[in-house]
C-alpha cells in the first residue's frame, strides 16, 4: 500500500492512537525531506521547548483555558479571581497527553513557580495552588493533531505525491520540495508561562477536605493579614468566613 494511502487510513481511524499516527507521519516527512513538517512532528512526539514569548512558541491549540484555585484549610479548594485570565501553555509530549486522558477524574496542575508564589504572597500564607483544566481541551489537542496530519496527507495526495510501498520516487520528492505546506501555525493568543515547574496529574475528587491541625496553624497566620491583602472581594469574603 502506498505510504500516503496508509497515512490517510490511519488518520481517519479513531482506533489508531495519535502517537502511532505521528510515527507514520514522521516516516513520510523524513522521506520527502519536509523539514518544517518534521520539526512539528518531533515537537509533538518529544514535547515543546518554550521560548520567552507570551505563547511560549506553541501552536494555538496548545494554549488551554484553566480555573486557578488555592487550598483553604477550612473550605477546601477555592477559586482565585484573576482579572486577566490567560492560557496554560501545554508543552507536554503527545504520549503524556494521551496518558492523562486514560485516567478518570479531573485534570489538575499543581504549580510551583512565580505564579504560585505571587498567589501565596497575596493570601499572606503558604498553601497549594493548582489549575483545573478541562478534559475536552486535552482531547481537542489530540483531535487537532490528527486533523492537521489528515489535511497534510490529503494535500500531498492531491498533488500526486503518493509513494510506492515504503519509498517515494525522485520526481515526487522534488515536487514535494516545491510545495508550500504550513502544518504548524503559531498564534497570538496570550499565555502565562505555565509550561514549567509544575506537576500534571489527575485527581479523583475536587471536593472539600479539612485537616484541622493545619487549619488552626494557617488561621493564625491569615487573620492578621486579611486587612492588608489586595484580594478580589470574592476571595476576601471567603477568607474572612473560613
Amino acid at each position: 500500500m502506498p505510504l500516503i494511502e496508509s497515512l490517510l487510513q490511519k488518520a481517519m481511524d479513531d482506533s489508531c492512537s495519535v502517537r502511532s499516527l505521528l510515527f507514520s507521519a514522521k516516516i513520510v516527512a523524513s522521506k520527502l525531506k519536509q523539514s518544517e513538517s518534521l520539526s512539528w512532528i518531533d515537537n509533538e512526539l518529544n514535547g515543546y521547548k518554550l521560548d520567552n514569548t507570551e505563547t511560549g512558541g506553541l501552536p494555538p491549540y496548545r494554549l488551554l483555558s484553566h480555573r486557578p484555585q488555592f487550598l483553604n484549610p477550612i473550605r477546601g479548594w477555592c477559586a482565585i479571581s484573576i482579572q486577566r485570565m490567560a492560557r496554560y501553555l501545554h508543552d507536554e509530549n503527545i504520549f503524556k497527553t494521551e496518558d492523562l486522558l486514560r485516567n478518570e477524574g479531573s485534570l489538575a496542575i499543581y504549580m510551583n513557580n512565580a505564579f504560585s508564589d505571587e498567589i501565596c504572597e497575596e493570601l499572606g500564607f503558604q498553601t497549594q495552588v493548582r489549575l483545573l483544566l478541562e478534559r475536552s481541551d486535552f482531547q481537542a489537542v489530540l483531535d487537532t493533531v490528527r486533523h492537521k496530519i489528515l489535511d497534510w496527507a490529503l494535500k500531498l495526495d492531491s498533488e500526486g505525491i503518493t509513494g510506492e510501498c515504503m519509498n517515494f520516487p525522485a520526481e515526487q520528492i522534488q515536487r514535494a520540495s516545491q510545495m508550500t505546506i504550513n502544518i504548524h501555525n503559531t498564534g497570538n493568543m496570550a499565555g502565562l508561562g505555565f509550561g514549567n515547574n509544575h506537576t500534571t496529574t489527575t485527581t479523583q475528587s475536587v471536593g472539600n477536605s479539612v485537616d484541622m491541625g493545619k487549619a488552626k496553624d494557617l488561621l493564625a497566620q491569615i487573620e492578621p493579614s486579611l486587612g492588608n491583602m489586595s484580594l478580589s472581594p470574592e476571595n476576601l469574603v471567603q477568607a474572612q468566613n473560613a
